[in-house]
């Protein structure tokens, strides 16, 4: 009786919230999950919220050298990637701001914070996924409860500029520094239900999900 009145509370605080628009024109699903919202999809957007664009680096070369932000987008043979572009971190970085205005890319706390509302950092992984294998690889760990935050296996860039991971894993930012050279992530993979926190290099790409600035926790 106790699970299903958890389950039921649970199913209460995630709510399908209003649309969000980006800077070119991209439209965001959004969820609220306990008294956060968040964004339902990975940002797409190429230019900065003040209208500035970010530089797209598509070459592997050019990728491994560059230390300013930066967008590139996974090869995807079907069509526009599904699950949007990847960033480095210079674009977090950057003070012209990446997320629609009254939005911010989530501090590491903010992704705790989402991890504890779901049970845990072991479990969250399997509620935060999009359901099915239309897009991860068949045999996807997801927990019976779904949030609707729709985490796609958008894979990643690493510092040399190979791809690695589409329809395996999905990496995110977050806003918070670890050194110089890192700053924290995340990462959700197909076989587990669990999420892993990471200290990445800057210089790698990663999705990002922006949080809506109502959210006193920062």
């Amino acid at each position: 009786m106790k699970a299903i009145f958890t389950i039921f509370v649970l199913l209460q605080a995630m709510v399908i919230q209003a649309q969000v628009k980006d800077i070119d024109g991209n439209v965001y699903k959004t969820i609220k999950i306990g008294s956060q919202i968040w964004m339902a999809e990975n940002l797409a957007t190429t230019r900065f919220k003040n209208g500035d664009y970010i530089s797209p680096i598509i070459e592997n070369n050019r990728w491994s050298q560059w230390h300013l932000p930066a967008w590139t987008f996974y090869p995807y043979e079907k069509g526009p990637n599904p699950a949007g572009k990847l960033y480095n971190y210079y674009v977090i970085e950057s003070p012209k701001g990446i997320c629609p205005n009254g939005w911010h890319v989530p501090t590491d706390k903010e992704w705790n914070k989402l991890e504890n509302y779901l049970g845990g950092r072991s479990i969250a992984g399997g509620k935060l996924k999009e359901e099915g294998s239309l897009f991860w690889q068949e045999k996807n760990e997801v927990s019976s409860l779904i949030s609707g935050w729709n985490a796609l296996p958008g894979g990643s860039r690493f510092h040399d500029g190979t791809f690695f991971g589409f329809g395996i894993l999905g990496s995110w930012w977050t806003a918070t520094e670890y050194g110089n050279q890192q700053a924290w992530s995340r990462f959700i993979y197909h076989f587990d239900k669990d999420i892993t926190r990471n200290a990445s290099l800057k210089t790698l790409g990663f999705s990002i999900r922006c949080v809506k600035n109502d959210d006193p926790v920062m």
